[in-house]
């Protein structure tokens, strides 16, 4: 169990909010926190990742967004005789 502080008026929003939607205050504020907690994991570790990748990797990535060059790459496996898709 955890006592935290927090405004008035926020707390009177989860009050509204919770009453509306047919939920439990302490429900809310556990999904809400899990979701950011799940939002800023990803997020710091999509930054480290960034720049797993280089130029040398796939000497197209340079000359195309990010989404052009997943596009190429899984028409590139589609197309792929060897990798048979259904």
């Amino acid at each position: 169990m955890v006592h935290i502080r927090m405004p008035r008026s926020l707390v009177k929003e989860i009050d509204t909010y919770a009453l509306k939607h047919k939920r439990s205050k302490t429900g809310l504020i556990v999904e809400a926190v899990s979701s950011y907690l799940r939002r800023e994991v990803s997020a710091e570790n999509f930054r480290q990742l960034r720049e797993a990748l280089g130029p040398e990797d796939d000497p197209e990535w340079p000359s195309c967004t990010g989404s052009e060059w997943v596009k190429r790459l899984r028409t590139k496996e589609r197309d792929n005789p060897e990798w048979p898709t259904l």
